[in-house]
């Protein structure tokens, strides 16, 4: 608590002798480079909509709850770095892509997944990759879990790395494994 004396222009003191202020501090969720975001949204807001080629990396500090969207001309790196990104209390997919975005996990704990609660976690309709191509496979992460449906693919969807599950893991066709 911030305690405040208050008094006027003159020195006299007011009616009110302390005003109690209480301070919310609310921890960013994600960061490029050195820049941190309250939510994954306004990560999102910050890169570029015409990227071509050139792929900025988001990466999760923390565990939260929130629906997010790509847009078209975004080529977007999520790195959950071992959080979740949840969401129980709609049916609306936690992540709407609409550009390029790649879902990876680089942490050592591997325990990075999109978990939806209610319906769908992903409903893909620009170019998804989840992991990597690389010639190393990851099997569990990162995790892409959806209630009704872990991935609804209406675009490109490449799928190296990591697990889907629901009741429908994937709907729709897989580009490349």
């Amino acid at each position: 608590y911030l305690y405040i004396n208050v008094t006027d222009k003159a020195g006299n003191k007011a009616d009110i002798e302390q005003i109690r202020y209480t301070v919310e501090y609310q921890e960013p969720v994600a960061q490029i480079g050195d820049t941190k975001y309250l939510t994954i949204q306004e990560a999102i807001e910050a890169c570029s909509k015409t990227a071509g080629e050139t792929q900025t990396t988001i990466e999760i500090l923390k565990s939260t709850d929130e629906e997010f969207s790509t847009y078209e001309g975004q080529n977007i790196i999520l790195d959950l770095k071992g959080n979740t990104i949840g969401c129980s209390n709609s049916n609306t997919p936690i992540c709407t892509n609409k550009g390029t975005l790649q879902i990876v996990d680089t942490s050592t704990e591997k325990t990075g997944k999109l978990e939806s609660l209610n319906g769908t976690a992903i409903e893909n309709k620009g170019t998804l990759t989840i992991g990597d191509s690389s010639t190393e496979i990851e099997m569990e992460v990162p995790t892409i879990y959806g209630k009704q449906i872990g991935i609804k693919n209406e675009g490109t969807f490449n799928f190296y790395d990591g697990k889907i599950q629901g009741t429908a893991p994937i709907q729709g066709n897989v580009t490349n494994t």
